[in-house]
């Protein structure tokens, strides 16, 4: 039986006009579980839907409910990745008439004071900004309220200190809250999924284990470039040795091959660097930066030009450490 036909109409209607009328995996197992307020993991490759499979009874939850205050608490590692969410959510509430927010450490103090007010019924956060929460007092009489916590990218978080932080933030909540909540972990692939939803349990109830996880292929190709005769008069013009030049030389034919390319590395610094360096090879190149010292505007500027295909490719740190939803 297809569950979405279990999901209130308005809901149906936006699928539909997301010309989404045939589930995937994901949501074939996941949105009856929570429809019942069942605690659920579900771990899948990236893109195949977890984030709609998960939310979508939750958004049912709050049409049926109409809560105040915090309802739904979405909890992803990335600021990027709040972004994204953002857009994604706020488009389903524009359509059913619910609360989306976004808090972390972009967020203004008008919105932070606006959302102490009059808070959203779904607030899409990273772990750091959760446990600041705590210190407000209209923020924390609101979380009294929360019924639903989502983990993003649990898989990241489950093993370090972010996550022991993000779990001693959960046991919080379910003394705040009184009556707890249920919790929703999503995970891309991993060995050992147990592990990771003891981490999700914490002091609550039983998990229950989706895995629609599915053999991904990937292309993995170690390139090693030697220096041709062009790379003496590019390495004379960038002003560095031949061996970079060649290497240069060949990340810029990797990203104009391609329509979207991350290319990584490990400092800020090496990154503008980097970028001066394609720019100075051809000043017209779509090529951005990506990293944590910049401003919240440059970001997001990267971010939707990358997204639209303006840009060929980032030159990005951790900040993209996970990735990018580019929609295409």
């Amino acid at each position: 039986m297809n569950p979405f036909l279990n999901l209130d109409s308005r809901i149906q209607a936006a699928l539909k006009e997301l010309k989404i009328t045939e589930p995937s995996d994901a949501p074939i197992h996941d949105i009856p579980r929570l429809l019942k307020k069942e605690q659920v993991l579900l771990v899948a490759p990236t893109g195949i839907g977890k984030t709609e499979a998960a939310m979508l009874p939750i958004l049912d939850d709050i049409l049926k409910t109409e809560p105040k205050g915090f309802c739904v608490l979405y909890i992803t590692p990335l600021r990027a990745l709040n972004r994204d969410m953002l857009r994604r959510l706020e488009w389903f509430g524009e359509k059913l008439g619910i609360t989306v927010g976004v808090r972390h450490g972009d967020t203004t103090q008008y919105q932070r004071t606006k959302q102490s007010k009059d808070p959203p019924q779904i607030l899409i956060t990273t772990p750091e900004t959760f446990q600041i929460m705590y210190t407000g007092k209209n923020l924390s009489r609101h979380m009294q309220n929360v019924k639903w916590v989502v983990v993003d990218e649990i898989h990241e978080m489950a093993q370090d200190e972010r996550g022991a932080q993000l779990s001693v933030g959960m046991e919080r909540l379910r003394e705040l809250s009184g009556k707890g909540f249920t919790r929703v972990g999503l995970s891309a692939t991993v060995g050992s999924p147990d592990e990771v939803a003891k981490f999700l349990r914490g002091g609550s109830g039983p998990v229950k284990i989706i895995n629609v996880s599915k053999e991904k292929d990937m292309d993995i190709t170690v390139s090693h470039p030697n220096p041709i005769k062009s790379d003496s008069n590019l390495a004379d013009k960038l002003r560095t040795d031949k061996e970079s030049a060649a290497r240069l030389r060949r990340c810029k034919q990797l990203i104009e091959k391609n329509t979207s390319t991350l290319l990584f590395v490990n400092t800020r610094n090496t990154a503008e660097v980097l970028a001066a360096r394609f720019h100075i090879m051809d000043d017209e190149f779509p090529l951005g930066v990506h990293h944590g010292s910049l401003s919240k505007e440059i970001r997001v500027q990267m971010e939707e030009d990358f997204k639209a295909g303006h840009i060929n490719g980032l030159i990005c740190t951790s900040s993209l450490e996970l990735g990018i939803d580019i929609g295409s």
